[in-house]
């Protein structure tokens, strides 16, 4: 895509980049850490399915098995179909704020004013096990990964091994023969 040679513009083909490559890194990350998810997911899941009875503090032994039986179920998808309430995350309002050029950093800042207005806020929902499990883990991915790690080594990527081509780079370069005009996108 053509955006530009001048100033902002190349700063705005950085900043994709970044973008780019804090989406890739984030996505490996999910991958990496995703049976650590499944399985606080499964926790999760199994508290809500089993919430203990008051008075049975002496029965460790036996929740434990029954933790375990329910487990083995889960993972056979035996429980599939069954409804459980659990809190979830709400969902964080995504707001894409348009700018002109030259205005990127005013609008990235004001994205993150407003995504850090609600942060942490829990809604309780009814869902099937098959859908909660989904929703868990994802959810406990998310809280796995460290975002500012995850954001230095994305920018150490774009540093490394990002690549930005530059076309017609003899036309923004001053000719002895050029009139001095600014307008270098006449130039054949």
């Amino acid at each position: 895509t053509e955006v530009g040679y001048v100033g902002r513009d190349v700063e705005s083909i950085i900043r994709d980049l970044a973008e780019a490559a804090i989406k890739m890194h984030r996505e490996d990350q999910v991958r990496l850490l995703r049976p650590r998810a499944i399985d606080a997911a499964e926790e999760r899941i199994l508290d809500a399915l089993l919430t203990p009875a008051r008075g049975n503090d002496g029965e460790d032994n036996k929740d434990s098995s029954t933790r375990q039986l329910f487990r083995k179920k889960l993972r056979e998808g035996a429980l599939d179909d069954k409804e459980i309430t659990i809190d979830l995350q709400a969902p964080s309002v995504g707001m894409e704020i348009l700018a002109p050029p030259g205005m990127e950093e005013m609008t990235s800042q004001l994205q993150s004013m407003f995504s850090s207005m609600a942060p942490g806020k829990k809604k309780t929902r009814t869902l099937k096990v098959k859908d909660a499990l989904k929703q868990l883990t994802e959810e406990e991915a998310a809280k796995l990964i460290n975002e500012d790690d995850l954001k230095t080594r994305a920018i150490e990527a774009v540093e490394q091994t990002g690549i930005v081509f530059i076309d017609e780079l003899d036309k923004i370069t001053k000719r002895a023969d050029s009139s001095g005009g600014a307008d270098v996108s006449r130039e054949g």
